[in-house]
């Protein structure tokens, strides 16, 4: 996972992107909405009106304006220019858990502890549905992306999934209903009682485009449910999480989903798979909330002691120009494109083992130039597991032929140091010669006065490396073993 932008704060229960601006909305458990900026890394405003912890914060797709809920039982929307308060909601009895606008209608979801979920209409300023049902708290309601559904969690360990279409058809109609009216279960009916958890449900969420709804609990499981017709059932359960897992969402546009827990981890899980694939921990922080970023690779994360804006993974293609060729990495495969003849051209599937099943985009690709015999690659990933693989190519590359496929798990970085020779810096920070099929032949001790800590190797020319380690750059001559040039780096500076 790649930081953007981390802040400290009291305990973040609530999350929104904006949909076209750089911003994020956090609401806190001290009262107080923050309003960020992530890419300037700065507050822009605070939203104080809350009496006690605002737990549901969401912006509107298109208009200046966003919404929160809170344990005042009050639902309120703001307008973020004037930045005031344009009125209050109030009708629940209880905690207001979490609040959502419909993405067309003017309407408003919310849940409560009060056992209900609520439908208002914003610019009637107005509740127009009460759904009633559950047996306990609701700890989460959102609506489905593009059907007439919403989805519903709640700690008497159900979900329950409701079609609004007739509520929807009565209320677009000119002369339908009275101003002010509630409409009740005829207009909005429960399709699906989901049972299965073990305890209660904090979150639920639906897939983007199929019909699949995930849904996390204090059984410490996420369970994956299909929807078909009038028809449910329960595809899986993930289990992995040590404590409630709080919050899960899909991502947008890959097969991954992300889940967060009081066991002060986030996790990653394959979709397809069904198995875990990475896992983030915080050392004092139990995790609360997670959001995905509508249309951009962004997501966020609250816990305890604040929030952080992060990627899952570099979405820059790594390459290398090697004469009018470029090696590049995209969509799980390496291809050459030729930049005389504007052609590309498949050389190999990236397999990393599932151990890079996101984008498989490695951190760099090196050509080896000291080879004039074939085409020699390596491509170096990083994350939990990081590993290089390295690919022999025959002379014409338009024939794409592999003759080597060689993986080395548990290594930081690999680079050429000759024709048929490499380096490798292994999870220990240790330096290693090795032949290309990965064989070790030596290890290295670098020799140089007051070396700490090894963080990356870079190429260099024949015999030599190029080292960083602790606040400096210097170029490495392997054979003769010492330093031939170094530069010193200035204080947090970031090598790439």
């Amino acid at each position: 996972m790649i930081s953007k932008f981390e802040t400290k704060s009291k305990r973040v229960k609530g999350l929104s992107f904006h949909k076209y601006r750089p911003w994020i909305l956090a609401s806190l458990h001290n009262g107080s909405i923050n309003l960020f900026d992530y890419r300037a890394q700065a507050l822009i405003d605070k939203f104080e009106d809350h009496d006690g912890p605002v737990r549901g914060v969401a912006f509107h797709d298109t208009q200046s304006m966003f919404v929160s809920g809170g344990d005042d039982h009050r639902v309120k929307v703001w307008n973020y220019k004037t930045k005031k308060c344009m009125f209050t909601l109030t009708g629940h009895g209880d905690y207001v858990r979490t609040v959502e606008f419909h993405a067309e209608l003017p309407w408003i979801l919310s849940c409560s502890d009060d056992q209900s979920v609520r439908l208002w209409n914003w610019q009637s300023r107005s509740a127009i549905a009460i759904l009633t049902g559950h047996s306990h708290y609701v700890m989460c309601a959102t609506f489905h992306p593009d059907d007439t559904l919403i989805a519903s969690a709640s700690l008497d360990q159900t979900v329950r999934v409701w079609d609004f279409a007739r509520l929807k058809e009565k209320s677009t109609q000119k002369t339908g209903g009275r101003p002010g009216e509630i409409f009740g279960a005829t207009e909005v009916e429960v399709k699906h009682i989901l049972e299965g958890h073990e305890r209660g449900v904090n979150w639920v969420a639906f897939h983007p485009t199929m019909r699949i709804v995930a849904s996390a609990a204090d059984d410490k499981s996420i369970k994956l449910w299909r929807l078909s017709g009038n028809k449910h059932w329960e595809m899986d359960t993930m289990k992995g999480h040590a404590n409630n897992v709080s919050c899960v969402i899909f991502h947008p546009r890959l097969e991954i989903l992300l889940s967060n827990s009081e066991d002060k981890t986030l996790r990653l899980w394959d979709l397809n798979r069904r198995v875990q694939i990475q896992q983030t921990r915080r050392d004092t922080d139990r995790y609360w909330i997670l959001a995905a970023h509508p249309t951009l690779n962004y997501f966020a994360a609250g816990y305890d002691n604040g929030m952080s804006v992060f990627k899952l993974e570099r979405e820059r293609h790594a390459s290398q120009r090697i004469g009018s060729s470029i090696f590049f990495v995209k969509s799980k495969n390496l291809y050459v494109y030729d930049l005389s003849t504007k052609e590309k051209f498949l050389m190999a599937a990236v397999n990393t083992n599932g151990k890079q099943v996101l984008l498989n985009q490695p951190k760099s690709v090196y050509y080896n130039y000291f080879n004039q015999s074939g085409h020699d690659v390596i491509l170096n990933f990083d994350g939990e597991n990081s590993c290089f693989i390295i690919y022999e190519f025959q002379k014409d590359l338009k024939q794409a032929n592999c003759t080597l496929e060689k993986r080395g798990d548990n290594t930081l970085g690999a680079v050429f140091i000759s024709k048929d020779k490499m380096c490798v810096l292994d999870m220990n920070r240790e330096l290693a010669v090795c032949n290309l099929d990965g064989g070790s032949i030596k290890k290295v001790t670098l020799n140089k006065k007051g070396l700490n800590r090894v963080e990356m190797i870079y190429p260099a020319p024949l015999g030599r490396l190029l080292v960083h380690a602790d606040d400096a750059i210097f170029l490495y001559d392997l054979a003769a073993r010492k330093v031939l040039q170094e530069l010193t780096l200035a204080e947090g500076t970031v090598v790439k």
